[in-house]
């Protein structure tokens, strides 16, 4: 514990890794040759029955505005129309993919290779959810079957790189994929991820834990939060009491909506640095949302103590969470706090009302 204090500068989820780690060991390999980059996206093969091209668009649309149980349910009647063929249950498994159900993702990739060979869009799918398992050879069994050296490919094998501890190939990946000459978002998780690996280049002897740790965050902050947890979790095999990768998995598992996971994570993370303010709000926020109200209440108090950094936040949380448990005195007295500090949503303002009117019969403070 002290040495990780002494030498990380403080993570936060929002703001999350500044810098940090200590040192211990580094191993970098020879110089690899270039990489020829691919466009990203091509055409998919047409469709020939009009019905079936019209649900796949439908649930694609849904898909892309997040829409996922109706994008669920478009490429069930898509798969119910024709069983023999997989695009619609490549779709499924995308759509479980998107909301954290990887074990169903994975099966549902398994049933379309039943059907056929995976499209490009299968096969990145399944790179990504057999590199979240850590499954190395599977993920470059895949990798090697993909033709095109897109920069979502590219991106995908060069974590498979450095979790195999292969810093120079990883770099020329993202070196290629950075200077390709074709730019999307994946650009950017590039650029990320290199800046990542040199900053913990700049260490003389970094230990791998802080390696992962920093490439972790890097996704995180890319909005790439199952892609992350690999490289948190190797974090974590390598030194159990790194406080911000078990911070960082946490959050990863929060925002998919894993929150046993998370507030196990998180959990850990405060056993290892029980003074830390963030610990305390995320596994607050991950309490709330298991309805562990009274825990949740109280971590978001220990979070305001700690000197988490937007009291105003902490208030609310304090007082949503003691709302939702019919703590109405107490609730309404960090409304007015958190109201001194902060500006509250229509709802908080709605609850303040309902609490003087309802409860406390205090129309005259409404």
């Amino acid at each position: 514990m002290e040495k990780i204090v002494k030498s990380t500068i403080a993570l936060s989820v929002i703001g999350l890794i500044s810098a940090g780690g200590y040192l211990l060991y580094s191993s970098h390999s020879n110089s690899t040759q270039p990489i020829e980059i691919s466009p990203s996206t091509r055409p998919a093969p047409p469709v020939r029955n009009p019905d079936l091209a019209s649900l796949l668009s439908q649930a694609e649309e849904h898909k892309n505005k997040r829409e996922f149980r109706e994008a669920a349910t478009k490429y069930q009647q898509a798969f119910e129309l024709d069983k023999n063929s997989n695009l619609a249950l490549i779709g499924i498994a995308e759509v479980y993919y998107l909301v954290d159900q990887h074990a169903r993702a994975r099966d549902a990739i398994t049933s379309a290779e039943k059907i056929g060979q995976l499209n490009y869009q299968g096969k990145i799918l399944k790179m990504k959810l057999s590199i979240i398992r850590q499954d190395i050879p599977l993920t470059r069994e895949v990798f090697n079957s993909i033709t095109e050296n897109t920069n979502e490919k590219m991106v995908i094998g060069s974590l498979v790189n450095l979790l195999v501890y292969d810093i120079a190939e990883a770099t020329n990946k993202l070196n290629a994929v950075i200077n390709g000459g074709i730019t999307d978002q994946y650009t950017t998780t590039a650029q990320k991820l290199l800046n990542a690996i040199n900053l913990y280049r700049t260490f003389t002897d970094s230990p791998r834990a802080y390696l992962y740790a920093l490439a972790g965050k890097a996704l995180i902050d890319d909005n790439q939060f199952f892609l992350a947890r690999p490289l948190l979790m190797a974090s974590i095999e390598f030194q159990n009491d790194y406080r911000d990768s078990w911070l960082m998995l946490g959050y990863t598992y929060l925002l998919g909506g894993n929150n046993q996971d998370a507030i196990r994570s998180l959990q850990r993370a405060k056993q290892i640095d029980p003074y830390n303010a963030e610990v305390h709000f995320y596994l607050g926020l991950a309490q709330q949302k298991v309805n562990q109200l009274d825990q949740a209440a109280n971590s978001f108090r220990q979070a305001s103590s700690f000197g988490f950094r937007n009291s105003g936040e902490s208030l609310k949380r304090i007082a949503n969470s003691l709302f939702l448990d019919k703590k109405y005195q107490e609730s309404l007295d960090y409304y007015q706090r958190a109201a001194a500090e902060t500006r509250l949503s229509i709802e908080e303002y709605t609850r303040m009302i309902y609490i003087n009117i309802e409860i406390l019969n205090q129309p005259e403070l409404a």
